[in-house]
């Protein structure tokens, strides 16, 4: 448990002598911004901010307009752009005066910290009135500018930010009126707040005693993030909430380490290690990455592997990461660029495969340069989506048959209508329906995952009992069973046992490719012409194609999603539906 061996007087006491220093690695650091000074020569960085700020230009105004937009049509884009636009202008602002950039404007960077000081901190899909993942960190990010540039923004400035951050965030954190109830969940909203908090305890609280107070119980509420966290070392929320939720709580530890002399280590335990490890785990090939639950495609962010290796040798991570044009880490921020050593992106040389039974995911490669990956799991965690039995399948570069990803976000995607969203449901996934039946949301619906011939030469398969799955009361048993090998060729077997025959049971396969049902409905050619696959039964049937357009399915992918389809010939109380899925001969 964090800090469970230490009392609030002795975090004072570990506290004391490091009351100035910083709570960013390299923001105080002459060396570290001397090399971030040739990194921004070297990428381009310094021509781009050159050109990119312009203090005369009008500071982005979040209108009550906008802001209602959300509440009359469910849409966040239109406030959360602005919202964003001005938090990006104003971390450029804050990294050209950090580097001593010539285009750097002191003004600039007073007028947009008054501008957060004079509207709110929050979007309006984050219920208002307390502590939420938004105003945390603009909290933390006013906290950490009023600090950084503290002998050059004027008292004005300096004592409003201090006013708002502490009526807003401080006097909040710990208020037993308010009823935060992110402070013992799990999910990445404990990390990020909690996080946040104590960083900008850090900057704001000077008085030792009144800051251990402060920081102690906060840190004890990250256990329950870190329980959140399979004992594999899996995320349930996915690898973009991991990097989001976790990274945070690296934050932390970075943070009170610094402000201890390293006496206090909060990721001084293996299982922060195994979590650390995951992006390798979900990693498929270059940019792409499991997509399960709400997640994207996307590479590992150089600050998160920056952080790991401050704590960890994990250089294994940079290899997870994008290049920039001159083969540098992409360095977009300044802790970003704070944190940089000097540390280079690595090859892409991930081919190992992967179970992590507990958090129910497996990966396997193919000597054919093939990838499988699969999940089972629960249907009641954050960010869930009724999945069990998905998987994902790739050649080369193209991801033949899919997981769908995370949908747009909307007023009614955490909301009771979530499951109305195809990508969320069980129908926008490869798995059966079974006697008309999707898969359902909740704790009784899980599926139990195993992997064999990990990291062989030859067969592999991973097995996934989805019997649970379903709120059928006949279905007695239904396994999956997915085996690649040499060949090139994926093999999928879903075993049924019913207690009496079924009225009718549909198997899908989700893919963002073309597709054109051929040889009288039983095959389906996947991809373009000589990069295409082809899709068939071993079991007598019919394949169909249903198409959902960018609005229908809902999903982050501008493409049309394709929904195959596959309806056997004959029920019977035990049946077995196989498939081959490869390069036709």
């Amino acid at each position: 448990m964090l800090l469970n061996n230490i009392s609030v007087s002795q975090l004072r006491n570990l506290l004391v002598p490091f009351m100035d220093a910083a709570v960013w690695p390299g923001l105080a650091d002459s060396e570290s911004k001397a090399i971030a000074r040739q990194y921004a020569h070297e990428s381009g960085l310094w021509d781009r901010l050159a050109k990119e700020i312009d203090p005369e230009s009008a500071i982005p105004v979040l209108r009550y307009h906008d802001y209602q937009d959300y509440f009359q049509t469910g849409r966040r884009e239109l406030y959360e752009v602005l919202f964003q636009q001005r938090l990006d202008r104003t971390e450029r602002a804050a990294l050209a005066l950090w580097l001593d950039h010539p285009a750097a404007n002191l003004d600039e960077l007073q007028d947009l910290l008054w501008s957060w000081c004079e509207s709110r901190w929050s979007f309006p899909a984050m219920d208002p009135g307390y502590i939420d993942l938004v105003s945390s960190r603009i909290g933390r990010t006013l906290a950490e500018l009023s600090w950084l540039f503290r002998d050059r923004l004027g008292p004005r400035v300096q004592e409003r930010i201090c006013r708002e951050i502490e009526a807003r965030i401080l006097n909040l954190a710990l208020d037993w009126r308010t009823t935060d109830w992110w402070t013992t969940d799990g999910n990445n909203w404990n990390s990020v707040c909690n996080s946040n908090l104590i960083q900008t305890a850090l900057y704001q609280i000077r008085d030792p005693w009144q800051l251990a107070a402060f920081v102690h119980p906060v840190c004890r509420r990250m256990d329950y993030a870190l329980h959140y966290f399979t004992a594999d070392g899996g995320c349930p929320e996915g690898v973009g909430y991991w990097e989001y939720g976790f990274g945070h709580l690296l934050d932390a530890a970075l943070a009170l380490g610094l402000r201890t002399g390293g006496k206090v280590n909060l990721a001084a335990d293996p299982h922060v290690e195994r979590i650390c490890r995951f992006p390798t785990a979900v990693h498929l090939r270059g940019p792409l990455r499991t997509t399960f639950s709400d997640s994207d495609n996307g590479y590992l962010q150089a600050q998160t592997a920056l952080k790991i290796n401050r704590l960890f040798a994990m250089p294994e991570l940079f290899s997870l990461t994008e290049a920039t044009p001159q083969g540098l880490l992409r360095l977009p921020d300044l802790r970003t660029l704070a944190l940089y050593q000097g540390q280079r992106p690595q090859p892409d040389a991930n081919r190992t495969d992967v179970l992590l039974p507990q958090l129910g995911l497996a990966k396997l490669y193919a000597a054919t340069g093939s990838v499988l990956a699969a999940v089972a799991g629960r249907n009641d965690v954050s960010h869930n989506h009724n999945d069990i039995g998905s998987f994902i399948w790739m050649v080369g570069q193209r991801t033949f048959l899919t997981d769908p990803g995370a949908p747009v976000y909307t007023s009614k995607t955490f909301g009771p209508d979530r499951y109305d969203i195809l990508v969320c449901r069980s129908r926008g996934h490869s798995v059966p329906l079974v006697n008309g039946r999707e898969q359902a949301a909740g704790h009784q619906y899980y599926g139990i995952i195993e992997a064999y011939g990990l990291n062989a030469s030859g067969e592999k398969k991973i097995v996934i009992d989805m019997t649970h799955a379903y709120p059928d009361p006949t279905l007695q048993h239904l396994g999956r069973e997915l085996k690649i090998d040499n060949s090139g060729w994926l093999a999928l077997t879903d075993t049924y046992r019913f207690s009496e025959p079924p009225q009718a049971v549909e198997e899908a396969f989700i893919t963002f490719e073309n597709v054109a049902v051929q040889n009288q409905n039983r095959c389906v050619e996947i991809g373009e012409a000589s990069q295409a696959v082809s899709l068939s039964a071993l079991t007598d049937g019919q394949f169909a194609v249903e198409t959902y357009p960018k609005e229908q399915h809902e999903g982050r992918d501008a493409r049309p999603l394709h929904r195959i389809t596959f309806t056997p010939v004959v029920l019977k109380s035990q049946m077995v539906v196989s498939f081959r899925l490869g390069t036709p001969a």
